[in-house]
């Protein structure tokens, strides 16, 4: 019999370990000012961070690119993202920040999940649900509804006959009309 929580906290030693192993191929005695220095006072912050190593490497490539964007000092913004983070914080919570930073660096990301919104709205109101590549790279989506009478199909076919899939190809594409 197995624990699903002993799976899940040996998962996150491993990938510590797998995290830590790629601290130290990269750690090889640079300078103080050496860009690769910077980058790794980031990756040894975030090691810190229980979350997969995955979202690590996410959130270090977005501290990277704000800061950037920003005019700020990475290990600023890292310490000041750490400032923000609890203890107590699951994978849920994290993901929130990530897609938080990811809207400070692209706000137009913000009106492009507004508009994706106010399209699944009208499938939510029949009960359907529209899942799509939060990452917009693909144009793309999967209906799902659970049909149980004759009226959710005629609900289904009626919402589907009025709606456009041009619509969500351009909001994927960031045309808004903004």
């Amino acid at each position: 019999q197995t624990n699903c929580f002993d799976l899940k906290g040996r998962a996150l030693e491993f990938s510590n370990f797998l995290y830590q192993y790629y601290l130290g191929m990269n750690s090889n005695s640079q300078k103080v000012d050496d860009p690769l220095s910077k980058s790794l006072y980031l990756s040894e912050q975030l090691a810190l961070l229980p979350i997969s190593f995955t979202m690590k490497k996410n959130l270090e490539k977005l501290i990277t690119k704000i800061a950037l964007k920003e005019n700020l000092l990475e290990k600023d913004l890292c310490d000041q993202i750490l400032r923000v983070c609890d203890s107590s914080w699951k994978k849920t919570e994290y993901k929130t920040l990530i897609q938080k930073l990811e809207i400070r660096l692209a706000p137009h990301r913000l009106l492009m999940l507004n508009a994706l919104t106010e399209f699944q709205n009208k499938f939510e109101n029949i009960g359907a649900n529209i899942l799509y590549d939060s990452s917009f790279e693909k144009e793309e989506f999967t209906l799902q509804m659970l049909v149980n009478s004759e009226s959710n199909l005629k609900k289904l076919g009626k919402i589907c006959h009025e709606t456009s899939f041009e619509d969500f190809s351009k909001i994927i594409q960031g045309d808004l009309g903004v």
